[in-house]
């Protein structure tokens, strides 16, 4: 299994230049939009996707650490943790 920091195509850390598909999988932008060019699916599921279906991401750094917006290199990757599957409230 991938290592959810890890671009899933280059298999860099994933600081910047992010993006998602609509099967909400992670990758590096141009890593994407070439696997997407050749494949036209998911690089993680398979799952049918082209150019249109990438989602860029605007990752920003935590707003207490100004220096990370001036310095790329000390941008902190952020925490991804899976969602809680829950049932809606009854009304």
């Amino acid at each position: 299994m991938a290592n959810l920091h890890e671009c899933v195509i280059c298999t860099e850390e994933l600081k910047n230049n992010l993006c998602t598909t609509r099967c909400g999988h992670l990758a590096h932008m141009d890593c994407a939009m070439q696997w997407v060019t050749q494949s036209r699916t998911c690089p993680t599921c398979r799952h049918p996707v082209d150019r249109n279906d990438l989602i860029r991401i605007y990752a920003d750094a935590d707003s207490e650490t100004s220096s990370s917006r001036t310095n790329p290199d000390s941008f902190q990757p952020f925490n991804i943790e899976p969602a809680e599957l829950t049932a809606p409230a009854q009304p």
